[in-house]
């Protein structure tokens, strides 16, 4: 077995930390912590990959509370879901 130093030992640590967080990563999740608004192409790219209705909730919530969908961007993104799940 090689032997680690101590930075090699540190650097494996934050390296499969950062490993297992990219593997367990939800976006979903992020959008309902955030304090920030997320960008018109961060959310339709979601939206694009998005495998459920609980995901495009998720989405709807998020621009809900930042009162986004009064922006004519946000609020086709929003018309896409509601026509996927609604109306459609």
């Amino acid at each position: 077995m090689e032997q680690l130093g101590f930075n090699g030992f540190v650097k494996a640590i934050f390296d499969g930390y950062r490993e297992a967080k990219a593997y367990n990563h939800n976006p979903y999740n992020d959008l309902e912590k955030s304090y920030l608004l997320f960008d018109v192409s961060e959310l339709n790219e979601l939206c694009e990959k998005a495998k459920n209705k609980q995901q495009h909730e998720a989405i709807l919530d998020h621009m809900y509370r930042f009162d986004a969908t009064r922006v004519d961007y946000y609020k086709r993104i929003e018309k896409k879901i509601i026509n996927r799940y609604w109306e459609g």
